[in-house]
C-alpha cells in the first residue's frame, strides 16, 4: 500500500511495471530504415490493398504540407482509430502508414 509517508523510490518502484515498458517498446516506431516501414506497409497493404492507391500517389508528387495533409487524410479512412477493419484500427497502423508515405515524398523532394 501506498502511504503519503513512502519514499519517492519506493513510490515510483510501486507504479512502475517492467513489462509496460516492454509493451511500450512494442509499439514504438520499427527502425528509421526505408526497407523495415516498407515492409510494414506491405504487411498492412495486403489486408488494404487500397493504401497501395494513396503511396502510388505519394511516390508521383513533390513534396508540399497540402500534399502531405491530404495523403493523411486519405489514410485515416483505412487505417487508424476511425478504421472500418478492426484489424486496422489502431494508432501504430496509422503511424507505420503515414511514415511510409512521408518517406515516400521525402525521396521524391531529393529526386529533383
Amino acid at each position: 500500500m501506498v502511504t503519503p509517508s513512502t519514499p519517492a523510490a519506493s513510490l515510483n518502484a510501486a507504479l512502475f511495471d517492467p513489462d509496460d515498458l516492454q509493451l511500450a517498446e512494442t509499439l514504438r516506431p520499427a527502425s528509421n530504415s526505408r526497407e523495415s516501414a516498407g515492409r510494414q506497409f506491405e504487411e498492412l497493404a495486403m489486408i488494404e490493398p487500397r493504401l497501395r492507391n494513396i503511396a502510388a500517389d505519394a511516390s508521383s508528387s513533390r513534396w508540399s504540407v497540402a500534399r502531405y495533409e491530404g495523403l493523411k487524410r486519405r489514410a485515416a479512412r483505412l487505417v487508424g482509430w476511425h478504421a472500418a477493419n478492426p484489424l486496422l484500427a489502431s494508432s501504430r497502423c496509422y503511424e507505420v502508414v503515414v511514415w511510409h508515405l512521408a518517406g515516400l515524398l521525402r525521396s521524391r523532394r531529393r529526386a529533383k
